[in-house]
């Protein structure tokens, strides 16, 4: 929930033995979908966190902009807001 605004983020692990496996120096890894949910984050910070714990990023999309979902955009598409997203959005401007 958004309203919770003491953590800074959340995470959450999907580790599957029947994943696929990345390649990498001749050893096959398996891959693991992290979801990790940012309030407020830096350049790169999610890409530079994983790296530091040995766990490459081997894809990374945002799925979401505080309230609104972004679906399956894909880079450079856009869609219309509704009424509700747009009512969030102009709150964040009147905020400080």
């Amino acid at each position: 929930d958004d309203d919770d605004d003491d953590d800074d983020f959340e995470l959450e692990l999907d580790t599957n033995d029947d994943a696929e496996k990345e390649s990498r120096d001749g050893i096959d890894l398996p891959l693991t979908n992290i979801r990790i949910t940012v309030r407020e984050g830096k350049y790169r910070m999610v890409r530079r966190m994983l790296a530091n714990c040995k766990h490459p990023v081997i894809d990374l999309r945002r799925e979401r902009h505080g309230h609104i979902e972004l679906g399956q955009l894909e880079v450079g598409e856009f869609r219309p807001c509704d009424d509700d997203e747009i009512e969030w959005a102009e709150t964040m401007l009147t905020r400080k």
